[in-house]
């Protein structure tokens, strides 16, 4: 009975906390680029560690341009018989201008904050130059979170061609807020791999490769979204519940690979940029009065 009441609790205060514009809301983007962080090698885990906090803000904070957070493919002729053309320039020049700004541009923003963070890493001298380019490691974390809700890779994005319209917030924000944690994520450090381009990791990870990826969870969720609607029509707690047991299995995997991809995002750009070792934050020196010696406390921000 607690536990139903937590979870109501938390659908009653969901509307007033998080944006619906997030893909997976605040709580959610958090979530993962906290589990992106678990799977990173030694070399970059001590940084992103101790600048933990910031990271996970940044990444649930909303970047500006909106056609970056998603990619309607099935808006291109022919998919998904016809692989979509992975290089923008090209894909502009076969398809317009109108056709792929209209469908979205996140892989193609992915590809530009790994580039970015890249060169960032690569210029940085000092330990202000790291603290900045946080920013944009939660970009890139953001984006390719975007892309691990399979509602950001569709036109039907709000079920609103499928009769489930306002799916996308119920499923996304209502649902994940109020399951949050039981959506874990296990460090797996050899998941975090050198991935260039990584371009093609995104489109592989959407259009799957030898079968479908992260799109084939669209048709899934409006199916989900039926079911859990024959239980409670009026969207209440039950609706929510019986959303969650239709949708757990695949959405604890897009958090689990999502948060993998994110990792390998931020470990290929420190690769393109030489392997440069982070320059830490200062320690905050204290001092300790303790049977009847001072002790020098460091203590890094966290």
């Amino acid at each position: 009975m607690r536990g139903c009441l937590r979870i109501a609790v938390a659908f009653a205060v969901v509307g007033l906390v998080a944006s619906p514009a997030d893909a997976w809301w605040r709580t959610g983007h958090e979530r993962i680029t906290e589990g992106a962080v678990s799977h990173l090698p030694p070399s970059l885990h001590g940084f992103f560690e101790d600048n933990l906090a910031d990271v996970m803000t940044y990444s649930g904070d909303e970047p500006s341009r909106p056609p970056q957070h998603y990619i309607d493919i099935d808006l291109y002729p022919g998919w998904p018989g016809v692989p979509i053309i992975r290089d923008q320039a090209s894909a502009r020049a076969a398809h317009g201008d109108t056709l792929v700004d209209n469908a979205g541009t996140a892989p193609w923003a992915v590809d530009d904050r790994t580039a970015e963070l890249s060169a960032q890493m690569a210029a940085a001298a000092s330990e202000q130059d790291w603290q900045d380019l946080l920013v944009t490691a939660g970009e890139l974390a953001h984006y390719i979170e975007d892309l691990h809700n399979p509602l950001h890779l569709t036109v039907n994005y709000n079920g609103q061609l499928s009769g489930n319209n306002g799916i996308h917030a119920r499923y996304e924000g209502g649902m994940v807020y109020g399951f949050i944690d039981q959506l874990t994520i296990a460090p797996t450090p050899s998941a975090c791999q050198y991935s260039a381009p990584i371009i093609d990791t995104i489109f592989d990870s959407i259009e799957g490769v030898g079968g479908p990826g992260n799109y084939q969870y669209v048709a899934d969720i409006m199916i989900a979204d039926d079911a859990a609607h024959a239980v409670d029509p009026d969207e209440n707690v039950a609706y929510f519940v019986k959303l969650w047991e239709e949708t757990d299995d695949f959405t604890k995997t897009l958090f689990q690979e999502g948060s993998q991809m994110v990792a390998s995002a931020w470990y290929t750009a420190w690769i393109d940029a030489g392997s440069p070792t982070p320059i830490p934050e200062p320690a905050t020196i204290g001092v300790l009065f303790c049977g009847g010696l001072w002790l020098v406390t460091r203590r890094h921000r966290r």
